[in-house]
């Protein structure tokens, strides 16, 4: 069985993945416990098959709390054994082994099932000498880190689901929880013995997808209490937000210059002359082909100019662009710029990329800041706005439903996963995703 569960229609859109049991896309052919839920959703539980009712009559779900044996963790209240732990390892390597082939679960400190799978595999293929014994068993070590990894996340994962969910006051009932593993589930498994074959092959157990139902359940349930904080968004809403992020709603001015660039100032004095006696700024620029140009100029033509355009280091001809009127040639500006590639100058494609000199321009046009008034933009945030907020609130959830229970995970030695106490981030590690709910 598939262990992370989407979540339908979730506030704004968003996707809350619960991480529940194992994974089971495997040898199992059968749709995860998600598509098995939608499926039927019209069908109720009352119209199932008699063998549909009694598998789950008097079973219980089956969870990484259940099992007894050695505690490797706590969340809270919760206990995580190493039984439990050590299933959902073998649920990780079922998942990584593709179809057709022995699942080799590597299990320390021998891994003696895990080698002598990878050895059989390697006689069956009689290409080259066998590997080693010491080879195979490093493989096989590797192999558990990497599935012990998943399946401590898996299981604590579940553990936070069922201890945040019960200090937030939100609990799922047997009959839910049954309801929603029976429902549809004929319409997928004609037989209970087509069911059960589907389980052992995922190696879980009808406990297991009670379990599973029961963390969806639990999931949606805080959705909706999330959904039941969420402000209304009214026309002062709108308003407020609008006033607020004005700049959004901003185009700044913009202005269209010839602009040449040249060597010296003899040859920048020259420019203006012919400029000021008529001749164009494309056939000047063509006349000073030796000269590098800006790159964002076309022939001497640079359309769209505005505050930012340029990189900091070319703040001086910035702000003489920026001063000079419409129609008016500026001050000839000298940009005393290091010789060669430094990165210092190359932080945007807006820079004129390190080309000291002397600049001649004019300014041609000036489009002035004009900014969407609120009826402009109205309907858009009518539209967008309550998506926004909620995603806000969202974030702000997960962020401190993720604090909190952080702090409340032990883990011991050699079980320590991001989800621990114990935890020390990496340099360069990838953000948590802020939208997941795990």
């Amino acid at each position: 069985m598939h262990t992370s569960r989407q979540v339908p229609g979730l506030v704004v859109g968003l996707t809350l993945f619960l991480t529940a049991c194992g994974s089971s896309h495997t040898h199992a052919t059968a749709p995860h416990l998600g598509q098995r839920q939608n499926a039927a959703k019209t069908v109720s539980s009352a119209s199932q098959p008699d063998w549909v009712r009694t598998t789950f009559a008097s079973v219980a779900p089956h969870g990484p709390t259940s099992d007894s044996g050695p505690v490797i963790a706590r969340v809270g209240s919760e206990k995580i054994t190493l039984p439990a732990l050590l299933m959902r390892l073998r649920m990780a390597a079922r998942t990584a082994t593709e179809p057709g082939h022995s699942v080799a679960i590597p299990l320390p400190p021998t891994y003696g099932s895990c080698v002598k799978v990878l050895q059989a595999e390697a006689n069956g293929f009689g290409a080259g000498p066998p590997p080693s014994p010491v080879h195979l068993k490093s493989k096989c070590a590797s192999s558990y880190k990497e599935y012990l990894k998943i399946a401590m996340t898996k299981v604590l994962s579940t553990a936070w689901v069922t201890e945040g969910a019960r200090k937030e006051g939100i609990r799922v009932t047997p009959e839910e929880d049954r309801h929603t593993v029976e429902r549809g589930l004929s319409s997928l498994f004609r037989t209970r013995e087509a069911l059960l074959r589907y389980l052992k092959s995922a190696g879980e157990t009808p406990g297991d997808m009670l379990f599973s139902a029961e963390i969806g359940l639990l999931s949606e349930k805080i959705r909706a209490k999330i959904n039941s904080t969420l402000p209304t968004v009214t026309p002062q809403t709108i308003e407020r937000y609008y006033l607020e992020h004005k700049a959004r709603y901003t185009t700044p001015e913009e202005r269209d210059l010839g602009i040449v660039h040249t060597k010296s100032k003899q040859l920048a004095n020259q420019a203006v002359r012919e400029l000021r006696a008529g001749v164009s700024f494309p056939t000047v620029t063509k006349r000073l082909v030796t000269e590098a140009q800006p790159p964002l100029a076309r022939e001497g033509l640079l359309v769209g100019f505005k505050e930012g355009t340029f990189a900091p280091d070319q703040s001086a001809l910035t702000k003489a662009i920026l001063a000079t009127p419409v129609h008016s040639f500026g001050p000839i500006v000298n940009l005393k710029i290091l010789l060669g590639y430094h990165s210092r100058f190359h932080r945007n494609p807006a820079d004129i990329q390190n080309i000291g000199g002397y600049y001649v321009f004019q300014v041609e046009a000036i489009r002035p800041e004009r900014t969407k008034p609120l009826s402009a933009v109205k309907a858009e945030l009518e539209k967008t706005l309550p998506e926004a907020i909620a995603r806000r609130a969202l974030v702000k959830y997960i962020a401190a439903w993720r604090a909190r229970l952080r702090k409340e995970t032990d883990c011991s030695p050699g079980y320590v996963v991001r989800k621990c106490r114990q935890y020390k981030p990496t340099p360069g590690e990838e953000p948590e995703d802020p939208y997941t709910l795990n």
